[in-house]
């Protein structure tokens, strides 16, 4: 069910069965071929990726907020040869297929809406008339078969498109029933988290997929709407991040946050300090907090509701081969392993952090590492020898987050190379009073002689084209040097403590959407700031 149309299983079906007759009439689709999907949510895209499954090609999840060189990368990493795209995003397809970094690419084009270009087929004009009879598979597929790509948030680099096969959607989709009690014939799921994302594609999708359990898909967060939604379509069980749940408490008091029936929330990020004030206002029986990446073999559940809590784990060595995961200590200044005389992975103790390493067995399914794409960046992620006498480890660095997606630093300190006037620079993140997850912040150390205010400017027009939105900085450090290790890597540590006060020797700039610039942090701005009343 999307908001304004309902659709059956067979609707579904059959609509995913036009998508498949598409696909194979009007492209040179062949077997194993990657198709990239740029839908917004709802049927159309569940649909998309189910007709992808049922003729044997790989469908590549992107996100919506892409464009210009991102966009360009996740197309290009992914290896995509078709795009299906859906009238709102062919606009800014067509500026980046046409730019003269993608002179190489031909991939071919299907289009929602009326078509910009002439080699872009009309999905309105095609879909219609296409059958609704059982495609014809390309392949035999088996369970082992890659299904999809889902990107991950690219903070160890640019995001890259991890492997998600047939076994592991199915997994994950069940966890839903097992781990947080969903009950398949009696609740309906409310979905207003991208679908390009593993929550809700997978965890919330896949309960109908799976299960089948009614999902009410709406196209993007609403505040104002999300209680409003829930009762009118009597939902039971919503997904969140904790940004969304923060966002509703501050949202204006609703006549319908008293008449809903949802009793379980299930995501992640929800900050101790809102976690019983959400409860005690909205009557939720239940939150349920996990931690977990798109592309790790195992995660964190928090399954008796304790507050602030996303899960635990043991420190008890014997139950390792039960739950296989370990914390392990890190330098905080370059998020690199810090290991023992031995050369062993050091564990951590209670009260410490670090970072979260899940074991790989590659003869058993939940716990075999796909990885990525790219099998170079799946080696990466692999931590050799962590224990004595241990199998590899699969690392998993933990994310930070801004509005609700993860963030690449790597991806915004690629928009930065070869812009002039930039001597040194780095990317990170720092928090916000009152926000969940980091705001992006960069640190520059301009070139002699470089206009400051016109440097703010380009900065601004720069990140606003080439990034999506959640991923502009909300803040520029001007400084006169930035630290290094003694292997000239950057010392964030010291830079995110100064959060985004100005410090002797150097100036910080806040994100001006009405002025098109960067605006100097006084401490005016600061108190405008933690009083909500300047808006990042």
């Amino acid at each position: 069910m999307t908001l304004g149309k309902s659709f059956t299983f067979t609707e579904l079906d059959e609509l995913a069965c036009r998508y498949a007759h598409m696909l194979q009439k009007n492209s040179p689709v062949q077997s194993g071929d990657v198709v990239a999907i740029c839908m917004e949510n709802g049927a159309h895209f569940v649909a998309a990726w189910l007709a992808c499954a049922k003729i044997g090609v790989i469908s590549a999840w992107i996100n919506t907020n892409l464009q210009g060189e991102s966009l360009l990368h996740a197309l290009k990493i992914s290896k995509s040869s078709i795009i299906l795209c859906s009238a709102p995003y062919q606009q800014k397809l067509v500026e980046t297929m046409e730019g003269e970094e993608a002179s190489q690419m031909h991939p071919v084009i299907l289009s929602g809406g009326t078509s910009l270009r002439s080699y872009i087929k009309s999905i309105d004009e095609l879909l219609p008339t296409q059958p609704t009879s059982q495609p014809i598979p390309l392949r035999q597929m088996t369970f082992q078969d890659p299904l999809c790509y889902i990107f991950t948030s690219g903070t160890t680099g640019m995001p890259k498109p991890a492997v998600i096969k047939h076994f592991r959607y199915f997994y994950i989709a069940t966890s839903g029933e097992i781990a947080f009690g969903v009950k398949p014939k009696a609740d309906r799921i409310y979905i207003c988290l991208p679908l390009y994302h593993t929550s809700a594609g997978v965890l919330g999708v896949g309960q109908t997929i799976i299960h089948g359990a009614t999902c009410v898909i709406r196209d993007k967060f609403s505040a104002r709407n999300f209680w409003k939604d829930c009762v009118i379509n009597k939902c039971t069980v919503s997904q969140y991040i904790g940004e969304l749940l923060r966002y509703l408490l501050l949202s204006e008091k609703s006549p319908y946050e008293e008449n809903h029936c949802v009793r379980l929330l299930i995501g992640n990020g929800l900050r101790p300090a809102i976690w019983r004030q959400f409860q005690e206002r909205f009557k939720v029986d239940r939150i349920a907090e996990f931690y977990g990446s798109t592309e790790g073999t195992s995660n964190l559940i928090n399954i008796d509701g304790k507050e602030g809590s996303c899960g635990f784990m043991t420190i008890i060595g014997i139950a390792a081969p039960i739950y296989p995961i370990r914390l392990f200590k890190v330098d905080e200044a370059t998020g690199e392993l810090i290991r023992d005389d031995r050369g062993y992975c050091i564990p951590i103790r209670p009260g410490e952090s670090g970072l979260l390493a899940c074991t790989i067995r590659k003869n058993n399914p939940l716990y075999h590492f796909e990885g990525y794409v790219d099998e170079a960046e799946t080696q990466k992620k692999v931590i050799e020898e962590p224990l004595p006498g241990s199998d590899p480890k699969d690392q998993e660095m933990i994310f930070s987050r801004w509005k609700g997606e993860n963030v690449s630093t790597t991806q915004v300190e690629a928009v930065l190379q070869g812009l002039s006037g930039i001597h040194d620079c780095t990317v990170y993140g720092v928090e916000v009073p009152d926000c969940e997850g980091k705001a992006g912040m960069v640190a520059i150390s301009p070139s002699p002689g470089v206009a400051i205010r016109i440097l703010l400017t380009i900065l601004y027009k720069r990140f606003t084209t080439a990034l999506p939105p959640y991923a502009v900085p909300c803040f520029v450090r001007i400084t006169d040097d930035i630290d290094k290790t003694e292997t000239f890597k950057m010392k964030k540590s010291a830079l995110q403590s100064l959060g985004f006060n100005p410090s002797s020797g150097s100036k910080v700039y806040f994100l001006d959407h009405p002025n098109e610039t960067f605006t100097e942090v006084t401490e005016e701005a600061i108190a405008e700031l933690k009083k909500k009343r300047v808006t990042l």
